[in-house]
């Protein structure tokens, strides 16, 4: 499969996986930026750009849109994580590029829980050529 499950199969790295992360209520509450810097992260900005991801009804992310249902299915690993996702609600996904770092882009899924507070997932890709 990937090492990252927000980055897909389009990232020529198998050295980072994805992390998941809660920041609460008001650390959603600013959408991307808002995210961003509740994780300590509103310093890429400043050198990159926010990329939106557009994303498919359905708790899993856009990169695994590519990969057929039932290969992607396959896996118990993959069914769990859809059951987990599957509980967030307003879910977004977006990307920071980082430029002069050959092809590294931090990858972000972002939902609401039950109880309000925003939580997702985080991880890294590079892609060649970028």
């Amino acid at each position: 499969m990937c090492s990252s499950i927000l980055a897909g199969r389009g990232s020529d790295s198998d050295d980072y996986g994805d992390i998941a992360f809660w920041v609460g209520k008001e650390g959603g509450a600013g959408g991307k930026e808002g995210i961003l810097n509740a994780l300590g992260l509103l310093g890429m900005v400043e050198r990159g750009k926010i990329v939106s991801i557009p994303h498919e009804d359905g708790p899993l992310p856009a990169a695994l849109a590519q990969i057929p249902p039932p290969e992607l299915m396959s896996s118990d690993g993959i069914s769990e994580l859809s059951d987990l996702l599957s509980r967030l609600h307003d879910t977004f996904e977006f990307r920071v590029e980082l430029p002069g770092s050959e092809g590294t882009v931090v990858h972000f899924l972002v939902g609401k829980a039950e109880d309000d507070g925003y939580c997702g997932l985080a991880g890294v890709g590079v892609w060649a050529g970028e």
